[in-house]
């Protein structure tokens, strides 16, 4: 009779903590939701501006409500430029989520950075980036892309000749 009165304490007690168990669950699962919320709301919203960029890229209509958005009047270089923003953007959001680090970071913004199309974007749009940086995380990615864009020489004012090219 003593083994079945110490399995009742035995259960009792279990009965006691599940309760415990699921309230701590509950709370636990609450205090998550604001960042599921979160992280929904901002996947949403850079859904809908990939959304708005792909829709300029595709129709010059939709190009010009950008308004004094691009620095060129040429469709194709307004249209890369839309691209390059993309990228960047991409790149904040992995760089925001740890996806991305900041060695991969580096060497990617120095590469687009060094093609016209990045260095017309990047010059366009550092400042109002940097004062638009709203998280640490955002201004450390600023400040990686901007010093790799501060470390590229300034590019010549004609073309670059090429190897065959010249007296001969």
């Amino acid at each position: 009779m003593r083994g079945r009165a110490m399995a009742g304490e035995r259960h009792g007690a279990a009965r006691a903590l599940l309760p415990a168990a699921v309230l701590a669950a509950a709370v636990w699962s609450v205090g998550l939701q604001p960042g599921v919320v979160r992280a929904r709301r901002d996947q949403a919203l850079r859904s809908l501006h990939v959304d708005l960029l792909r829709m300029a890229m595709d129709d010059e209509v939709y190009r010009r409500c950008w308004g004094d958005f691009f620095d060129s009047a040429d469709p194709e270089q307004q249209r890369a430029q839309l691209y390059v923003n993309m990228i960047f953007s991409h790149w904040e959001l992995m760089f925001e989520l740890n996806a991305l680090t900041e060695v991969a970071l580096r060497e990617a913004a120095h590469i687009v950075l060094a093609g016209s199309d990045g260095r017309r974007f990047w010059e366009g749009s550092r400042d109002i980036r940097a004062k638009s940086a709203s998280t640490r995380r955002k201004r450390r990615f600023h400040e990686i892309v901007d010093g790799e864009y501060l470390c590229l020489p300034t590019p010549s004012a004609g073309p670059t000749p090429s190897p065959t090219s010249g007296s001969g």
